[in-house]
């Protein structure tokens, strides 16, 4: 896989012919040409070049999963496979029911929470910081402009579930994905609160038990239905 710096020409593909790629038309040849890259190597149909497109998502995710490694990562080792990657499972479920671009989903999940990754202190203003990281990382490979602020407006919005018609299908996607996650994996975030927040166990539990029941109030409802029986397990555990 390559690192993200070197995907500057793949993007730039991306930039100049996204419309043709929509609409399922045909590469131009002259942008093609100018770029330097043969026909064989890039392929000419919409479909081989929203392929080269995936490397974009391939290298965040590279990018992230090595901050996530980082010694700095005060969120821990289970993060990665605990929280992010079941936000991304969680939001690509969400956008085939709401028939969100499942591309804008995926980079907004795997780059929701990089602010807090690379610093906790960033934790209270995450949001917004990663909001910067996402931009300086996607312009950086000539993401297209319009593309980088629907993957930002997700991250902003990510930290209350969106309600279907309060913002963009993309936002309700993340936003409910990220309330499902810490519903559906409640292990991760035990470690979160005792080890991370240091709270005492009966202060604890019950931080965990009332974001569950917020955020189960707050899903909408093809989340709750993907999530209900997670739901009942973990409120029991929390209960017991």
């Amino acid at each position: 896989m390559k690192p993200v710096e070197d995907l500057t020409r793949a993007s730039q593909m991306l930039r100049l012919t996204w419309e043709c790629v929509a609409n399922g038309s045909w590469v131009s040849g002259i942008i093609i040409e100018g770029l330097g890259l043969s026909e064989g190597a890039i392929g000419l149909k919409s479909r081989d070049f929203v392929g080269r497109l995936r490397m974009i998502t391939e290298a965040v995710r590279e990018y992230v999963f090595n901050e996530c490694r980082s010694s700095r990562n005060a969120l821990g080792s289970g993060f990665l496979g605990e929280h992010l990657a079941v936000v991304v499972e969680y939001g690509g479920m969400l956008a085939g029911t709401l028939t969100a671009d499942l591309e804008i989903v995926e980079l907004a999940a795997w780059l929701h929470d990089i602010a807090p990754v690379q610093d906790i202190a960033a934790l209270p203003r995450h949001p917004g910081l990663g909001v910067e990281i996402a931009r300086t990382l996607l312009q950086g490979n000539c993401y297209p402009s319009e593309r980088v602020e629907r993957v930002s407006r997700c991250i902003l919005s990510h930290s209350v579930p969106v309600q279907i018609g309060g913002g963009a299908p993309e936002d309700v996607c993340l936003s409910n994905a990220d309330a499902m996650s810490l519903i559906a994996r409640p292990t991760y975030w035990l470690y979160f609160v005792f080890k991370v927040r240091q709270l005492g166990f009966e202060e604890g539990r019950a931080w965990l038990l009332r974001r569950v029941e917020s955020n189960w109030a707050a899903l909408i409802q093809p989340a709750r239905d993907i999530i209900q029986e997670e739901y009942r397990r973990t409120k029991a555990l929390l209960e017991s």
